[in-house]
């Protein structure tokens, strides 16, 4: 078909230092025929949302000490840890 793809930049590697390259990821959405674009974005929307892009570069705006690090994951461990639990006791329809 005639799909096109959308893509987003790639998101800064978590293991290399500020000063290294970026680490190369690649999203790729394709559109198909007669697809609305504003499901594509969606489909687009929710990929790079799962691939942490956005999220790493909230957290390299700033210098983070290995101590924040630390805080930081074991909140967010606790949030996951939460929601988890609260999806799983959820009423099933």
């Amino acid at each position: 078909g005639g799909a096109r793809p959308l893509s987003a930049p790639p998101p800064a590697s978590r293991t290399a230092p500020a000063a290294t390259a970026l680490q190369m990821v690649d999203i790729n959405v394709f559109v198909n025929e007669g697809e609305p674009i504003e499901s594509a974005l969606r489909r687009f929307k929710n990929a790079v949302s799962k691939s942490g892009h956005l999220m790493e570069l909230r957290h390299r705006k700033r210098f983070e000490s290995n101590k924040e690090k630390e805080i930081r994951r074991e909140k967010e461990g606790h949030r996951k840890r939460r929601m988890a639990k609260q999806r799983s006791q959820a009423p099933q329809f």
